[in-house]
């Protein structure tokens, strides 16, 4: 009976200290497979810099031999049709620019390489502003504008505040119809923040797709892409932007009827944030 006793302990024993081993086997191997994925995400975040720095650099002569091309001394002699492909060449050359911008900002958001530079303005002001900017395709479009902004001064982020409201504001006009489209802006202190939503009458977005707009180059469907263009970027960086400004965005939508993003940022936002830009 003994032996039966000592050799079931030792079975027991043995088979104890087998899955101990399998465990820490499975761990190190689970170790270094998280090492190895971040060392590649690490490089596809490089090679990604790298190739959006390179296609960027060809643009400065495009836009430049456009810019000379369209200066009275040479457009007088082109012909209508001459102009216009010059002028299709530089809307995509912007349209290309836009794009590799989105993928620097979204590869320096990733790596924390975004500084956040605070500086004191009036977020009325500020928002006219942009609206202005966009004015031509406001107009181009027949999209009515309705502003309600309190009078607040913030200190945050200009520039990145600004990204983030211009990007909401070009999907709005980018999904609503022309003639019909109805652009509501909206902003007002709410505690320590100040809550934004842009509000547009377009073509609304699907409940179960909602959850995964901020996720990088997520877009709902194919067939908006192909008609609307983008990387999918621009809510992702919009998102990242948010929570650097200390606030958070969401999304309310119904199908047909209407799309609103809002969104929050610190009213005086006095986080530092010691990377390099």
């Amino acid at each position: 009976m003994a032996y039966i006793a000592t050799k079931k302990y030792i079975e027991n024993k043995i088979k104890i200290e087998l899955e101990e081993t399998e465990k820490e086997i499975i761990k190190e191997q689970t170790r270094e497979k998280i090492v190895r994925l971040q060392e590649l995400d690490k490089q596809k975040s490089e090679f990604t810099s790298m190739i959006t720095h390179e296609l960027k650099t060809p643009l400065g002569p495009i836009f430049g031999y456009c810019e000379v091309l369209t200066h009275p001394k040479f457009r007088n002699k082109m012909t209508d049709e001459q102009l216009d492909m010059v002028k299709k060449i530089e809307n995509s050359a912007k349209t290309l620019q836009i794009l590799i911008d989105d993928l620097l900002l979204i590869q320096k958001l990733v790596l924390g390489k975004i500084t956040i530079k605070n500086e004191k303005f009036t977020l009325k002001k500020f928002i006219q502003e942009i609206i202005e900017l966009q004015n031509n395709i406001i107009k181009e479009k027949n999209i009515k504008m309705q502003f309600n902004v309190d009078d607040i001064t913030l200190n945050s982020d200009k520039l990145r505040l600004g990204e983030i409201i211009n990007n909401l504001i070009n999907n709005s006009i980018d999904f609503v119809s022309e003639n019909t489209g109805l652009i509501e802006i909206n902003a007002h202190k709410d505690g320590d923040k100040v809550k934004i939503s842009i509000k547009d009458n377009g073509i609304g977005i699907k409940k179960e797709d909602q959850s995964s707009l901020f996720t990088e180059f997520y877009q709902v469907d194919t067939t908006l892409r192909r008609k609307h263009g983008g990387t999918g970027l621009g809510l992702a960086i919009c998102k990242r932007l948010t929570e650097l400004l200390g606030g958070q965005i969401w999304v309310e939508s119904e199908v047909g009827k209407f799309t609103k993003m809002t969104f929050t940022v610190l009213v005086d936002n006095n986080r530092i944030n010691e990377n390099n830009f």
